[in-house]
């Protein structure tokens, strides 16, 4: 909040990690040390925005409560998730009745038109991820309440839920 006001950032989720954070409490969120210049910029008062890959929805907005740390966090960001905050979840809400990515088309600035879902310019490829523009993350805020408060059942096939998340895929060598 260098200028007073909360910044947002992306915070990626698998099927399998939002299960597990949900199921641990909702208090501890973890980035891997790839990101530990990035994390340190993070402040109290900033939020992250949760947003579950293959399934592509919007489940969560969360309120930094403490920066940046190393230590034992839940059983799920051991060992790959060691960069910690600890976090008030605001809203949290199943893949089911996640907000689609598909509703952003247009209104956001990393999906403005169809040509964008080749890479949606670049956004979903860090984590964290700070938002460009603050009307962006206001705009899914208020979808995720939405949601929410009036939630609508979309079907999630489990192949999406169980995708294992990209940094623990192996490929071999020419691949």
């Amino acid at each position: 909040m260098s200028d007073g006001k909360p910044r947002f950032w992306l915070n990626l989720f698998t099927g399998g990690t939002w299960e597990a954070f949900r199921s641990e409490g909702m208090q501890t969120c973890g980035f891997t040390r790839n990101w530990r210049r990035i994390c340190g910029s993070i402040e109290p008062g900033d939020y992250f925005l949760c947003y579950l890959t293959g399934v592509m929805r919007w489940v969560g907005i969360l309120e930094v409560i403490r920066g940046s740390y190393e230590g034992d966090g839940p059983k799920w960001t051991r060992p790959s998730f060691p960069l910690l905050f600890e976090v008030h979840t605001e809203v949290a809400i199943t893949p089911e009745t996640g907000v689609p990515l598909a509703f952003l088309e247009g209104k956001v600035d990393f999906f403005l038109k169809p040509e964008d879902r080749k890479g949606y310019k670049q956004f979903f490829r860090r984590c964290p991820n700070l938002f460009k523009r603050a009307e962006d993350a206001t705009f899914i805020c208020n979808l995720i309440r939405e949601a929410k408060e009036n939630p609508i059942l979309r079907p999630v096939t489990s192949s999406l839920l169980n995708r294992p998340p990209s940094f623990k895929k192996t490929y071999r060598a020419g691949y």
